[in-house]
């Protein structure tokens, strides 16, 4: 039998190699940067700009506004913090004032969308949208929605030329909830898709731009043709929905939150110049809340900003997602990066590598 000498150098290098592999693969996920806020206001919405390099964040800050009389306290006033993602600094604040005498929840802005031309964003508040050219960091148009929710969340067309908000119309003999067109360039309504029941949450424009898919309180998923104008889809969830959004190719179609925090999962199909909508199964059950559906660009994967935590799936399965809690996240566009607030340190904003941070995140068992 051949003894092996352990002074040999080939044995000290192989041993060296396979600890300093071990420790490596040991050694705890980080994330790529870390931003520093001046304020540690609560963050209830982030998003990033089409190209990556700017990161939105909403918050409030103190109000420039005095109240309706002495007896009124100022209240806060949200806010859109644009963050330079390459240097880590805070370019631009963007005051977005939707004052009330009523609550200090008035003025959150609970969701945040660039237009993918990366020209405009618009903040969410409660009673009302915002949207703001990002080249003069101006107003260019407020549109009141009239339904007391700061999340809800709008849909761009791809051409960014047409805007989808979660509204409510004033008629002459009341009120009906529903989903605005808007026309960007003038900011004038040019269409409603109502709902029977309920309110919209979410409204999103498919990729090729002809069909709006909506989501909400209704409990009901919907999908409409846009140039015609009709109902093409209905499907009762029997739970407020919350999010609703298209697969990267536009096959898909996802809605949530659903029952226990499922996903609900449709498939298009166009035959004949004909448009079907079929429901093909849900996802597993995970007990969040679930908010703003992204996909990553090559459509496997899909993360999500939950209240109090983020999610990310396989969506090629859609088994049970990893989870991480007490935090709020968006993914970027090239879908490699998530940027992350946890809830504890608001103040702070860590950008991670998106496989990095799944290695943080814990797989909860299915029940």
């Amino acid at each position: 039998m051949k003894l092996i000498d352990i002074h040999h150098p080939i044995y000290i290098t192989g041993i060296f190699g396979c600890l300093l592999l071990c420790l490596c693969s040991c050694a705890p996920a980080k994330p790529l940067q870390v931003f520093k806020r001046q304020s540690k206001a609560e963050v209830f919405s982030l998003a990033f700009s089409p190209d990556g390099q700017r990161l939105a964040i909403g918050s409030s800050a103190p109000a420039t506004l005095p109240g309706i009389n002495a007896d009124n306290p100022r209240l806060p006033e949200g806010t859109i913090e644009l963050w330079n993602v390459k240097t880590g600094k805070l370019s631009t604040t963007l005051r977005q004032s939707a004052w009330t005498e009523n609550s200090d929840q008035a003025n959150r802005i609970g969701s945040i969308s660039f237009s993918p031309d990366g020209k405009w964003v618009v903040g969410s508040g409660t009673i009302e949208y915002t949207l703001w050219d990002l080249a003069t960091g101006r107003q260019k148009y407020k549109w009141h929605c009239g339904l007391g929710d700061p999340k809800l969340s709008v849909g761009w067309s791809g051409d960014s030329r047409v805007l989808v908000l979660p509204s409510v119309e004033n008629e002459q003999f009341g009120f009906t909830n529903g989903i605005a067109v808007i026309d960007v360039a003038s900011g004038k309504r040019t269409a409603f898709f109502p709902v029977e029941v309920g309110y919209a949450s979410a409204a999103r424009i498919s990729p090729d731009g002809k069909l709006l898919a909506t989501a909400g309180d209704d409990c009901t998923v919907r999908v409409f043709d846009l140039a015609a104008q009709t109902n093409i889809f209905n499907d009762f969830a029997q739970h407020p929905l919350y999010t609703t959004s298209f697969s990267p190719n536009g096959r898909y179609l996802i809605g949530g939150s659903g029952d226990g925090g499922a996903l609900l999962i449709y498939e298009i199909k166009s035959a004949g110049g004909k448009v079907e909508v079929n429901k093909l199964d849900n996802s597993s059950v995970t007990g969040l809340e679930l908010h703003q559906i992204e996909f990553t660009p090559d459509g496997k994967q899909a993360f999500a900003n939950c209240y109090e935590a983020v999610a990310l799936w396989d969506a090629t399965r859609w088994t049970t997602p990893r989870q991480l809690p007490n935090c709020r996240g968006r993914l970027s566009p090239d879908g490699n990066q998530v940027a992350l607030v946890r809830d504890e340190s608001p103040d702070v904003i860590e950008l991670w590598n998106l496989d990095e941070l799944a290695k943080t995140m814990r797989q909860k068992a299915s029940r």
